[in-house]
């Protein structure tokens, strides 16, 4: 595996978690009323969802990373999957620092708030407000 842009991370948190959310909120509203749904389903989720080998993490294979013209680290969506190398683990560790430090305590906050009060824009702030 390639090794990340560790320097780039601080750069890319708010991003990262923009996208991760968005892609999470995705999950909680495909799985939340399935049969296998859980507390520990939603951890498994939380954990893998950074992890561009795992299926639920692929999306970070999609988005390509690169300085734009004011030397602004920029993301750009593709619809193709990619190969996973040096700025696609820098995303990956972006994410990890965003989402996976506090997996349990984000799956908790899931898990015990109401179906009706979670939306989009609430599971947004309530993760990256720290970071944006």
């Amino acid at each position: 595996r390639a090794s990340p842009h560790s320097s780039w991370t601080k750069y890319i948190h708010c991003e990262t978690c923009e996208y991760v959310t968005d892609k999470l909120f995705y999950m909680y509203e495909s799985f939340k009323s399935g049969p296998d749904w859980g507390e520990d389903t939603l951890i498994d989720i939380l954990h893998d969802i950074c992890n561009p080998f795992s299926n639920i993490g692929l999306w970070i294979t999609t988005i390509d990373l690169y300085v734009d013209v004011e030397r602004y680290l920029t993301f750009d969506q593709n619809d193709k999957f990619g190969m996973c190398f040096r700025e696609c683990e820098t995303i990956s560790k972006a994410c990890q620092e965003v989402i996976s430090d506090q997996a349990e305590e984000l799956a908790e906050w899931i898990w015990q708030t109401p179906d009706a009060w979670i939306k989009k824009e609430t599971f947004t702030n309530y993760i990256c407000d720290p970071f944006c």
